[in-house]
């Protein structure tokens, strides 16, 4: 039985005996693995585009529709890209700025930083 995924219809979820989170964190890992991992970005993943099923391996399994609009990265890109997230992950303003450096965004490379986590560069010094 797939049931339409709706991530703002909690209730229903638990209705059906599907934990929200465990939702939820299982399509953060299956996007971040299509992505990191495979180099494929899902160029329209809104909710109307993912199902869920009360049956499968966890309790629950994902299925993703609307496949006609793929991003597939080169291997460089994806290996720079996960770089990327590293160095944000790890406050590494260096690296962050050096990464943008080779991805062409020259001077702007220091909103990376607020564009993929919502903080400055500058914050990143402060953390040290």
């Amino acid at each position: 039985m797939l049931v339409k995924l709706l991530i703002e219809d909690l209730d229903f979820l638990n209705e059906i005996g599907v934990d929200p989170e465990k939702v939820a964190k299982s399509l953060i890992e299956l996007f971040a693995e299509m992505l990191f991992v495979h180099g494929y970005i899902h160029g329209d993943p809104h909710p109307d585009n993912v199902l869920v099923s009360p049956e499968g391996h966890n309790g629950f399994s994902l299925v993703l529709l609307d496949h006609a609009v793929y991003r597939e990265l080169d291997e460089e890109f994806r290996k720079d890209f996960c770089q990327l997230w590293e160095a944000l992950i790890l406050k590494d303003s260096k690296k962050t700025m050096w990464l943008g450096e080779q991805f062409g965004a020259g001077k702007y490379s220091r909103y990376l930083p607020i564009i993929f986590t919502g903080t400055t560069i500058e914050r990143f010094l402060l953390n040290f």
